[in-house]
This record gives C-alpha cells, structure tokens and sequence, in this order.
C-alpha cells in the first residue's frame, strides 16, 4: 500500500515493533535476531516508551497553555468592566482594588501561560 497524503494518518509510527519487523523482514533471521537483541541491550524499546510519554506531555502542556490563554483574555475582559480609577491624597492615578485584584491576576495567568508555551519547547 503506497503512502499518499489522505492515508499517511493511518499509519503506525513510533514503535520498536516496527524496527523489529522491518529487521526480520529485511535481513536473514539469524542476523535479525542479534540485531534486536544489540537493540534491546542498548535500551532502544525505552526510548519509545520515553518518547511517547513525552509526546503526550506536550500534549498537557498545550492544552494548559490553550486554557490559560481563554482565562487571561476573559480576565481582561472582565478588567474592563472596573475601568474606574481615582487620584489618591498623593496626587498618583490609582485603579479601584478589584481591578488592581483583576491585574494581578492577569499577569499571574499571564506569566503561567508563558511558562507552559516553555515547556513545550
């Protein structure tokens, strides 16, 4: 079966399987059998298993980056809504407290948002 653009997505990857039977299909049965087993010694099935498992951490990790990015845009919008600010006795412009809370937040959310898009580098 050829490989074309509206099957690739069917086909299995990323499997010491798939080396082993490519090395049986490809090299006489005694050699195949010495090369798995050089692989095996040399821990290749684990870094499969290491690989899929960071795979699916980025997965994670993208999916918190995703959520935190809605929730700090909701909390701006949310901002929004306690525009009001004030001149203290000082003469300095300050925000209301619950969109100085609000801010705080933001850039908490913010900073988190930043940190799992890092971790997925």
């Amino acid at each position: 079966l050829d490989v074309t653009p509206s099957n690739v997505l069917g086909y299995c990857c990323g499997a010491f399987w798939l080396v082993e039977r490519d090395l049986v299909a490809v090299l006489p049965p005694k050699l195949a059998q010495q090369a798995v087993q050089v692989l095996r010694l040399a821990g290749v099935p684990e870094a499969f298993r290491v690989r899929e498992e960071l795979v699916n951490y980025k997965k994670v990790c993208l999916h918190v980056h995703r959520q935190g990015a809605l929730l700090e845009r909701r909390l701006l919008q949310l901002a929004t809504f306690f525009r009001k600010s004030a001149w203290d006795e000082r003469g300095f412009y300050v925000h209301t407290a619950k969109r100085a809370e609000l801010s705080r937040a933001r850039t908490q959310c913010k900073g988190r948002c930043e940190a799992s898009s890092d971790a997925r580098l």
